[in-house]
């Protein structure tokens, strides 16, 4: 979801996944679902 390096808190995604692709900044998570059009999980 992000490669980014920020100061923005880490979140966990509440999905299957698990490590790294279960974490993100909120605001990557955010504009990702909003590109998707989904809230789902499209890894997991």
């Amino acid at each position: 979801v992000c490669h980014e390096q920020s100061e923005e808190a880490i979140v966990e995604l509440g999905c299957s996944c698990r490590g790294e692709l279960a974490k993100a900044h909120r605001s990557c998570i955010q504009t990702w679902f909003c590109t998707k059009g989904s809230n789902k999980c499209e890894i997991c």
